[in-house]
């Protein structure tokens, strides 16, 4: 028996409720279970149905999936759903497995109690779903909490394995991505015991309901010879692309949407334990798979585990990437039930694992030229990421993973370091002292991404241009690593190169072509708004916008914004404006409006109004946004605003990390336009990297604020409307 503990992290939902209610109130705070409250036909008596939010939330992501769903699904009342989804409950013909449905049905309703349970029995795991029979504690009708098993801590990091920022010296060690808790014989009923859960925000969810008509969806197979493989047995993989979700595989792969027979030449890179590897894949709507990619690996030793002993098994993680015209377009998982040796009886049933955060709706467009290198930034568990790193141009000598631990204060810690630069002008000392910062973010980085940065930089010398970051976490600048290469002046990354980034859990968007016939511009100096500082050169931005570019000018109130956003036609915005920041949560950070405290949030820039409004047109933003409250030198980073826009639908944002000088921003405002409205064939990264490197001549922090969420190799054709 385990032990148990009363989770009180509850949502309770009731059937009345809408699809939009729901999601705003996932959005508000990370809950740890949903607990629906469905109405029986004997009056006051009901069933309760228990599952994660994530189970939820996918549904509502796929919801295309099934039929009869109606459009305007925000506004859809959870029991119309629900009835829908016990009508055509048939998750063969959807190729859904079970588990991954809205879990409703009257045969999986969880077990109430009134009291306290004392300890955790195994029938709980016995449920459609897991969690479905996970015990609900009421007190009436009410919920109060959802009994669930204490889990096994987490193990902590090797003292070797790699820190972020201020623990400059400590050696990094390579980790692969098997490091999954592992299961035992008592565990082979129920084989939902496996795996880490994976919380999806509603930035996710909202990103999968951007315009995706362009595009067409293949899902992967991984198939294997043995899927009980023993510790160094030979293991034959075969990876395809299926019109159908596997059910073995997760995962999804995004392509243009080609002719039928287009076909579709690709590569696979296949990574498992310590095993990496790459083949070809042809494939074409029509024809399905034509070739498959091949492998053979050989099944690892199990990881040990606390006491240094092996377990009897556990499960090991399959990944098949896969690349078109050299971007990255989706990613397969499955799990193999590894065991220690042959007396030990295979599980009974593999699930699939959850849905991996870097495939999220990436769009890849026909002959787009990928970074020179592409760095994948991956969350763990904890406060662990995963690096990934590919290029066109090599495959890296050395391990082409690492992991690092990004603690919790990240952006805590980068607020303190850069704090005191942020409103002061900057002589020697001083830069000298930045620098040092970017060399503490360098150092922070695991020894494998410096050896393929360098092999890299080796190979291709001036010819490494670009760099994007996919990544899940939003904080760390890493354009201001300061990188030393022999024979080379050291120098930031975003200096260097042309440098992007990318919010891999909040993203729909990823472009190279951004044409522009309508540009809005908004902002204010806040010379009649009480309580909010100046900013005297806003004025003369938007007027310098207006008269160069023909932009249309709109007043930077809410409800102007908010009908902009829900009914706009403009591919290019500018912001000129403050920005607040929420210390509870990201997605109450503000824009200021002139009819303060009525401002906007990521909640309103998420919404399906704007999504299906401003957000159709895949616009570029530019947020000059200063930080409202900052006074003297604070920081004030500005988080949250961008992955809302890209969440929305937009193809790029531009903004400052951190609190700005209103005099620069509007220097670097026309700088900015002059070259990316000129038609110079200059890309939005390289117009940043000439930005960037103006910082010591300004003598300002403010040059080195500014960073793109969007494709580095991304123009605008500026055609503006007569």
């Amino acid at each position: 028996m385990s032990e148990i503990r009363l989770n009180k992290n509850i949502c309770t939902i009731e059937t009345s409720m809408t699809v939009g209610q729901i999601i705003e109130i996932l959005a508000k705070k990370p809950y740890a279970y949903i607990v629906l409250r469905r109405p029986k036909q004997e009056a006051g008596a009901y069933w309760f149905y228990v599952c994660r939010p994530e189970q939820l939330l996918f549904w509502i992501k796929n919801s295309g999936s099934f039929p009869n769903i109606p459009d305007d699904i925000e506004k859809t009342p959870v029991s119309y759903l629900i009835d829908k989804l016990r009508k055509k409950n048939d998750s063969a013909s959807q190729s859904l497995p079970l588990m991954e449905l809205i879990p409703f049905h009257e045969t999986d309703s969880a077990p109430v109690v009134n009291k306290k349970i004392s300890s955790w029995n195994e029938d709980f795991y016995r449920g459609g779903w897991k969690s479905a029979n996970f015990p609900v504690l009421l007190q009436g009708n009410k919920p109060q909490g959802v009994f669930d098993p204490v889990q096994v801590q987490e193990k902590k990091m090797s003292k070797q394995e790699n820190r972020l920022f201020g623990y400059v010296g400590i050696p990094e060690t390579i980790q692969s991505y098997r490091g999954i808790p592992t299961y035992h014989a008592a565990d082979t009923a129920d084989s939902k015991l496996f795996g880490y859960e994976e919380q999806e925000g509603l930035n996710a969810v909202a990103a999968a309901f951007a315009d995706a008509k362009s595009m067409h969806q293949a899902y992967p197979d991984i198939k294997a010879s043995d899927e009980h493989p023993v510790a160094g047995d030979s293991i034959d993989l075969e990876v395809s692309l299926e019109d159908v979700l596997s059910a073995t595989t997760s995962g999804i792969v995004m392509l243009p949407n080609e002719a039928p027979e287009f076909v579709f030449k690709m590569r696979v890179h296949l990574l498992c334990a310590d095993h990496s590897e790459w083949q070809d894949l042809d494939y074409s709507q029509a024809k399905g798979t034509i070739t498959s990619a091949q492998f053979t690996i050989t099944a690892p030793d199990l990881t040990l585990d606390a006491n240094g002993d092996y377990p009897e098994r556990e499960k090991l993680l399959v990944r098949a990437n896969f690349y078109y015209e050299n971007r990255w377009c989706g990613e397969g998982r499955r799990f193999l039930d590894l065991r220690l040796d042959d007396s030990i009886a295979p599980v009974k049933k593999i699930p699939k694992p959850p849905e991996s955060e870097w495939q999220k709706c990436l769009n890849i467009e026909q002959g787009a030229q990928p970074a020179d290198l592409l760095v994948r930034i991956q969350h763990k568990q904890g406060n662990n990421y995963l690096w990934s790193f590919l290029s066109p141009h090599l495959e890296f000598a050395g391990s082409s993973e690492a992991s690092m631990e990004i603690p919790d204060g990240a952006e805590a810690w980068v607020k303190t370091l850069l704090e005191p630069y942020a409103g002061i002008d900057l002589f020697d000392l001083k830069k000298a002292e930045i620098k040092g910062i970017g060399k503490a973010i360098y150092d922070s980085t695991p020894k494998d991404f410096k050896e393929a940065y360098r092999e890299l930089f080796h190979a291709l010398n001036a010819n490494f241009n670009s760099i994007l970051f996919i990544s899940d976490e939003s904080c760390v600048p890493w354009e201001l690593m300061h990188i030393a290469i022999e024979g080379v002046t050291p120098e930031f990354l975003g200096i260097r190169h042309a440098v992007g980034r990318w919010i891999a859990s909040e993203s729909s968007r990823l472009v190279q072509n951004i044409n522009v016939q309508e540009f809005v511009v908004t902002g204010s100096d806040y010379a009649n708004t009480p309580k909010i500082n100046k900013l005297p050169w806003v004025r003369d931005e938007l007027d310098w916008l207006t008269e160069h570019y023909r932009s249309q000018r709109i007043a930077l109130n809410s409800a102007t914004i908010l009908d902009f956003l829900k009914n706009g036609t403009a591919q290019a915005v500018h912001f000129a404006c403050h920005g607040q920041n929420s210390n509870k949560n990201s997605l109450l950070n503000e824009l200021i409006m002139e009819d303060y405290p009525e401002n906007i949030t990521p909640l309103v820039i998420n919404g399906w109004d704007v999504q299906n409004g401003l957000g159709k047109q895949h616009p570029i933003i530019f947020l000059n946004a200063c930080q409202a409250a900052a006074a003297g030198n604070e920081l004030g980073l500005i988080v949250g605003l961008p992955a809302a826009f890209l969440a929305a639908g937009a193809s790029a944002v531009i903004c400052p990390l951190w609190r700005i000088s209103d005099e620069h921003a509007k220097e670097i405002t026309e700088q900015f336009y002059l070259a990316a409205f000129a038609q110079s064939g200059k890309t939005l990264g390289e117009i940043l990297q000439t930005i960037r490197e103006q910082w010591e001549s300004k003598n300002h922090l403010t040059f080195l604020a500014y960073v793109l969420y969007g494709d580095p190799q991304a123009k605008i054709n500026f055609n503006p409307q007569p």
